[in-house]
């Protein structure tokens, strides 16, 4: 994102964007956020900053999309679908022409996002073989669930043979007892520590995410 804001032809356009997104995240959190001059920094996002992580990247999406139309004549409106999955699916919302009202979901739940984060850890299930039974995924995550010591679950599917999960204290250690005897004996789950707002998975059930996103969105002119 640096490179681009530095770049001739499309420095211009990152930066109009990025003031865009940041003038609506300052709006909607109360907080100042100032895009441009994070970029310009090279300044990574955290936790804390979790409002201002949506919004950039956001802007970059909407600022690659009208690079594709000023500088190579690829119109983003004329495609006859547009597909979005996750933050991609406000993203294509935005890029209808709705910046303020579809960037206002994701951060008006930001901090209950943030909140959930607490005591998540992350892991990267993935097979030797070329697919990864996800009934056999799903079964062993719901028995997890049931032992009643912390909520996981499949955050994002990356491929055929790898899942991102996320999980609640060491619910994902005890999913890895049992992964190789219940789901594939070629199986590996990397773990990652840290804070992680544990974005489509059943934890977000706890401050009901997934729904109050989904009637901002059936709201939205």
């Amino acid at each position: 994102t640096g490179e681009l804001l530095t770049h001739p032809r499309y420095g211009g356009i990152t930066a109009k964007w990025l003031e865009a997104a940041g003038r609506a995240c300052s709006e909607i959190t109360g907080r100042p956020a100032e895009l441009v001059e994070r970029v310009r920094r090279g300044e990574e996002t955290s936790i804390d900053t979790y409002a201002e992580a949506v919004s950039l990247i956001v802007a970059v999406e909407q600022a690659q999309i009208e690079m594709l139309r000023e500088v190579f004549a690829i119109d983003y409106s004329k495609a006859a679908m547009a597909y979005g999955y996750r933050l991609g699916e406000i993203a294509a919302l935005v890029a209808s022409g709705v910046m303020h009202d579809a960037l206002r979901i994701p951060l008006a739940l930001a901090p209950d996002c943030v909140a959930l984060a607490d005591d998540v850890t992350l892991g990267i299930l993935f097979s030797r073989r070329t697919v990864i039974d996800m009934h056999d995924v799903n079964r062993l995550c719901l028995r997890i669930n049931h032992q009643g010591q912390g909520v996981m679950g499949i955050s994002a599917y990356l491929a055929p043979n790898s899942v991102l999960m996320m999980g609640q204290g060491d619910t994902l250690k005890r999913f890895k007892k049992k992964m190789r005897e219940d789901i594939d004996p070629t199986a590996h789950l990397r773990l990652h520590g840290g804070d992680w707002p544990p974005l489509h998975t059943p934890i977000l059930w706890e401050k009901c995410i997934p729904n109050r996103a989904a009637q901002m969105m059936h709201t939205i002119a």
